[in-house]
């Protein structure tokens, strides 16, 4: 009866209020006991707790070896040989491709000079310039006896009187065989440029050339020969080049 109704020279009320104090600071340092305990507890706790963060780095550097030590027995699965073997297989690519190369470069550039080197004197000299028709000299030899429509051979030619080495061709367009009596035309190349043979031939100072003129001694009609005989006389060959002197061949037909 005391604990629920308290007995004393003060007011109930003042009893309880002293009652409530006390419990309150019972309970105060009841939690306050509980909450140390507790946080001893939890720093102990906490400490091996955050003790495994720091150790778990050096645990994974001791399975990565046991890892690699395991497929070690198949490098095609092993991802630390890849690496290992890109690196060396393009070093020793670029090793062995780039001198190559170097060496083929510089072979191309050392053989370049050399075909050059040797397609420059296999080139032909320039060809001389064109002989000078004034400096040439004519010249023409056959029979001086002919007969009526019985071949005979001229031989007509050129000499080169200039001081240097020329080039000669016989041009239609320059040149001209005639064959006359009096005034008289006979038989001329102009008739047909396929009876003057083709000359073209570099001439040294002083040096000639000939070519052959055949004569069935017989008129000429463009392309063809006249049936008619010639009658006995006097008649001229003539070698006649532009600019140059004529050469003049006297023969006698019976």
């Amino acid at each position: 009866m005391g604990l629920l109704d308290p007995v004393g020279p003060e007011e109930p009320r003042t009893y309880w209020i002293r009652r409530a104090i006390v419990g309150g600071v019972a309970v105060l340092v009841v939690v306050a006991l509980i909450v140390l305990v507790v946080q001893l507890r939890g720093g102990d706790d906490t400490t091996p707790a955050e003790q495994p963060p720091p150790t778990a780095p050096s645990l994974q550097p001791a399975e990565t070896p046991s890892d690699s030590s395991e497929p070690s027995d198949d490098p095609s699965d092993d991802p630390s040989d890849e690496p290992s073997k890109d690196p060396s297989g393009e070093a020793s690519k670029k090793s062995s491709k780039d001198p190559s190369k170097k060496p083929t470069d510089q072979d191309t550039a050392s053989k370049e000079p050399t075909k050059k080197s040797s397609k420059s004197p296999s080139k032909s000299p320039a060809k001389p310039a064109a002989c000078d028709p004034s400096v040439l000299r004519t010249t023409l030899t056959g029979p001086k006896s002919i007969t009526p429509e019985k071949e005979i051979t001229f031989k007509a030619g050129v000499i080169n009187g200039g001081d240097e080495t020329c080039t000669f061709t016989l041009d239609p367009d320059s040149y001209v065989f005639r064959v006359h009596s009096g005034t008289d035309q006979i038989w001329t190349t102009e008739n047909c440029t396929k009876w003057l043979p083709k000359v073209e031939v570099e001439l040294k100072p002083e040096e000639d050339v000939t070519w052959k003129i055949d004569w069935t001694v017989q008129r000429s009609k463009d392309c063809d020969l006249v049936d008619t005989k010639l009658k006995p006389g006097t008649y001229a060959a003539n070698s006649l080049l532009d600019k140059a002197p004529p050469a003049q061949l006297v023969m006698q037909l019976k």
